[in-house]
């Protein structure tokens, strides 16, 4: 998931902020750069 939000951010450059994935988790971990997957609790 991770890669196709990279790819989207490196197609639309400066038009774009962070990407996300939302997982059942309770952990915020980073996926590379600017790409991060979230709990659902923090949403």
């Amino acid at each position: 998931m991770a890669k196709g939000i990279r790819a989207f951010q490196t197609a639309l450059g400066d038009r774009v902020g962070p990407g996300f994935v939302v997982h059942p988790g309770s952990v915020r971990l980073p996926l590379g750069a600017g790409v991060v997957a979230l709990p659902f609790g923090e949403i």
